[in-house]
């Protein structure tokens, strides 16, 4: 709509995510699509305050890898129950049907063989719990495992983990 390019620089300031699984998520994908625009935002890729947002809705809310386990946990808030019941009266409908979720994997320093492999999961959007993926691959050279986790084909979250131990790789 906008008759020419606008420079996004001259207005933005920050930018907001919910929770630091958001901003791990956002990172890599910058990293992934655009080094040179990852570099120039990191610093204003910031996590917010906890009441900035409403949290009306589903979002992954932490993502770990403990011994060949992948845990998926997602926001549960009363606003997000509240809005779930308030669109489901609008809406006319009493229950809602599982929404489709999917685990992709790499292994992105392994040997070459090592194939990435998806699991898709059903979702409870009314009930969501903390998800976890076992019996997954093992892939004994590798040192790390990208994550990316996407609800209904949206990015939720895209992280990478180490195989052993628990910090967070931007």
């Amino acid at each position: 709509m906008y008759p020419d390019e606008f420079e996004i620089d001259s207005c933005i300031k920050w930018v907001l995510c919910r929770n630091n699984v958001e901003r791990i998520t956002l990172l890599n994908h910058l990293k992934e699509e655009n080094t040179n625009a990852y570099q120039k935002y990191l610093a204003r890729i910031k996590v917010c305050r906890e009441d900035l947002f409403e949290k009306n809705g589903l979002f992954v809310s932490d993502c770990q890898y403990h011994s060949g386990v992948i845990s998926v946990s997602f926001s549960e808030s009363s606003n997000k129950t509240k809005y779930t019941r308030r669109m489901m009266s609008k809406n006319h409908v009493t229950t809602l049907s599982p929404i489709r979720g999917r685990l992709e994997l790499k292994w992105p320093d392994a040997e070459p063989g090592y194939h990435p492999t998806a699991i898709e999961v059903a979702i409870n959007y009314e009930n969501t719990n903390t998800i976890q993926f076992r019996n997954l691959p093992e892939v004994p050279s590798a040192k790390s495992i990208r994550i990316r986790f996407f609800v209904e084909e949206s990015l939720m979250c895209f992280i990478e983990l180490p195989l052993k131990g628990a910090e967070l790789i931007k």
